[in-house]
């Protein structure tokens, strides 16, 4: 088996992650109101001039899939080299037509030898990211694609996302969480945690009456994640532009879950365009040796 990983530009692969020979990349983009354009980024510069943008942006700005060409040109690449397995890892489709896309895509080219697993993680950003590394432990350690599969799909269904946004609106214009639901946390008048769900949708899990409760709830959560797994998770925490609340979330994780494996820092333009400016998102993504 020779086997590559393909996934979005929401994953924010590091730099060391992005340039392995056998991992590869389609590319999202945003569109504001004045008619700029800006792909999405893992660049840390880049994605702070797209939040100082957002600050002073008077619309939702639009998010753009990656062209069919950037997925043709990749399998093009991969056949001449000689891959015959692909393991693609694409945020949910409930958020993207992405992973609609894959699929279509990963059908037509097991016509030219090329087996594609696709998977929706119901989960965006560093987690992605974590799941491609996770896949390329174990594509060098030499694990057959049917137990890469089992494990990743394990993985996928063990992960929990926990998301606090400033500012519903920007789910609710974008089409990723429900008018009702918008309101509903308007007038309750409540700081609603959110999450994702089997179907990759974004959902309401509790509703909290402040942020610093809603920001020490979630360290709880994550603290029961890790817990059931013996503190044998990765963590990550991600931010719209939010430096405060991402502090608070920093501390109070770090307090919480023992033996902790971090990853943090700013959310994708893309997904910055979905959860909006002042947004924290916390992941606990199980050690794949917690696989039954």
């Amino acid at each position: 088996m020779k086997a590559a990983v393909i996934t979005d530009s929401t994953a924010t692969l590091s730099e060391e992650i992005a340039q392995l020979p056998n991992v590869f990349e389609v590319t999202f983009s945003v569109r504001f109101t004045d008619g700029t354009e800006m792909p999405d980024s893992n660049d840390e510069p880049s994605i702070r001039k797209f939040y100082e943008k957002l600050h002073t942006e008077p619309g939702i700005p639009k998010t753009s899939q990656p062209s069919l060409n950037q997925y043709y040109d990749i399998y093009d690449q991969l056949e001449a080299e000689g891959y015959d397995t692909v393991f693609f890892f694409t945020m949910p489709g409930a958020l993207s037509g992405a992973n609609q896309t894959a699929h279509m895509i990963a059908n037509e080219m097991e016509e030219r030898g090329i087996k594609t697993y696709v998977y929706d993680t119901h989960a965006v950003c560093y987690i992605n990211e974590r799941f491609v590394q996770q896949a390329l432990e174990l594509i060098d350690a030499g694990v057959e694609a049917e137990e890469i599969d089992h494990k990743m799909k394990w993985a996928i269904d063990h992960t929990r996302v926990y998301v606090i946004a400033d500012n519903l609106d920007y789910l609710a214009k974008t089409g990723r969480l429900s008018t009702p639901v918008k309101l509903l946390g308007k007038a309750l008048k409540i700081c609603p945690i959110l999450t994702i769900n089997e179907k990759g949708e974004i959902v309401i899990m509790e509703k909290i009456r402040t942020v610093n409760r809603a920001l020490k709830r979630v360290a709880e959560l994550a603290q029961e994640r890790a817990e059931k797994f013996k503190n044998d998770v990765h963590v990550i925490v991600g931010h719209g532009d939010a430096p405060d609340k991402y502090e608070s979330v920093l501390g109070l994780i770090d307090e919480k879950v023992k033996r902790l494996d971090l990853r943090k820092g700013y959310i994708t333009p893309v997904i910055g365009v979905y959860t909006g400016l002042g947004s924290v998102g916390v992941g606990v993504i199980p050690s794949l040796s917690n696989v039954q």
